[in-house]
């Protein structure tokens, strides 16, 4: 697997990642977007609302967040996030 980021802390965090597990049993060429939200409840009810397929319910990642993955209505799959705010003193 190869990941890149950057490790500046002020600046968001971009990676790039091998594909090792999909929710969806159709091989997926292509890019999964994820998207950093404040609040995954809310966003979750707003893609349903909006035509989006829940693929992957909410799971817990302990110490770095909550995540879901949906399709939109032309099928793409997208990934949530809201990650854990963590301390800069930490």
């Amino acid at each position: 697997m190869q990941i890149s980021h950057t490790d500046n802390l002020e600046q968001p965090i971009g990676a790039l990642q091998d594909r090792m597990y999909s929710p969806l049993l159709e091989k997926v060429n292509g890019l999964e977007c994820s998207i950093e939200v404040a609040d995954i409840g809310e966003t979750q009810k707003a893609v349903e609302r909006a035509g989006g397929k829940v693929v992957m319910p909410v799971v817990e990642i302990p110490g770095v967040g909550k995540l879901f993955k949906f399709t939109d209505t032309e099928g793409n799959l997208l990934c949530v996030i809201q990650y854990v705010l963590h301390s800069k003193d930490a």
